[in-house]
């Protein structure tokens, strides 16, 4: 028997679930940079919307009994399942309605909404995963979205009713399924594990990376393309990266520095400091004691170092450690 389809709002987001990111202390310095003349660096996370939004607020589509399957049998009316081709036909035919690119692989009828129109999962092949529903025009929700939302309710309310998910085998793999968005934000890391951390005030969803052994990332696919999030400087803005270690983030600092004045410090500890127009500013701390401040540019190349003795002038100087130089 099938199930009836209403497309719903995840329920009304609590304000402990919104993950706001810290506003800018300062407007972009148009100084040169240097110890005594770059002190304003505007701490705000640039490549991202200013909010987050826990996925729970998105319309999604939820699969619940109704009394219109027995109504459907009385009447005659889908008393025979769709075969396995017509499923696949249909399900494509409302994937191109929608403008998704998707070549449907594998395909799902999931129910009916409560106008007697079919809902569909898909599988693309290697890419994302959707629930259609059809309609004028048909709604989409990817299953990463799906996905984030049930482990919100679960998380929220264990005892609460399952929600949607998918489960066609080709959309079983989320990390698969994000690292295809990471791909084409330029993440270039074997990503092994993956979720959507919410939706931004633009109205954009936002995926979290994670790299094996190296520092993650938050991803958003703004109207201009995709920005890039590293998790370093997602922890200046109060809140954190799941899939990211601070002994990570410290690897990939460790790679920054090769090759620099400060190339012996073992990084333990790093944070992201601000940015001013000549670049962005990263703080390090060193096992042997004392650190640096780094300035990187837009590649995360780094510019020049300053030892924390010098850098109590930038961006209100080292906080990790006390200023001593540790070079030799």
């Amino acid at each position: 028997m099938f199930k009836t389809v209403l497309s719903a709002l995840g329920g009304i987001m609590s304000a402990a679930l919104v993950l706001a990111v810290a506003p800018a202390a300062s407007a972009q310095s148009e100084r040169g940079v240097g110890p005594a003349s770059n002190g304003d660096l505007a701490r705000g996370v640039r490549s991202m919307s200013a909010a987050l939004v826990d996925p729970r607020s998105s319309p999604v589509t939820q699969v619940l009994p109704s009394r219109l399957d027995r109504q459907r049998n009385r009447n005659g009316v889908y008393t025979q399942q769709p075969t396995p081709n017509q499923i696949l036909s249909t399900s494509q035919s409302q994937i191109n309605t929608a403008n998704v690119e998707c070549r449907v692989v594998d395909a799902a009828l999931l129910g009916y909404n409560a106008d007697q129109q079919g809902v569909y999962e898909v599988s693309c092949g290697s890419g994302m995963g959707y629930v259609v529903a059809a309609a004028s025009p048909p709604t989409v929700t990817d299953c990463v979205t799906l996905a984030s939302r049930a482990e919100s309710i679960r998380a929220q309310d264990p005892a609460a009713p399952a929600a949607l998910v998918c489960k066609l085998v080709g959309n079983s793999n989320i990390a698969h399924m994000v690292a295809t968005y990471g791909q084409q934000a330029g993440v270039t890391c074997a990503v092994d594990q993956a979720a959507m951390v919410g939706t931004s005030v633009a109205g954009n969803a936002v995926y979290e990376i994670g790299c094996p052994g190296a520092e993650g990332y938050w991803i958003e696919k703004t109207t201009a393309g995709w920005t890039t999030t590293p998790c370093i400087k997602v922890a200046a803005t109060g809140t954190s990266c799941r899939f990211t270690t601070g002994e990570e983030s410290a690897v990939s600092a460790r790679a920054w520095l090769v090759n620099t004045p400060a190339s012996a410090c073992d990084v333990t500890d790093v944070r992201y400091m601000g940015a001013n127009a000549a670049g962005a500013f990263y703080e390090t701390r060193c096992g042997a004691g004392g650190g640096f401040v780094a300035r990187l540019d837009n590649s995360m190349a780094v510019q020049q170092v300053y030892p924390c003795a010098e850098a109590a002038s930038i961006g209100g100087g080292c906080k990790l450690t006390a200023a001593v130089d540790p070079r030799p």
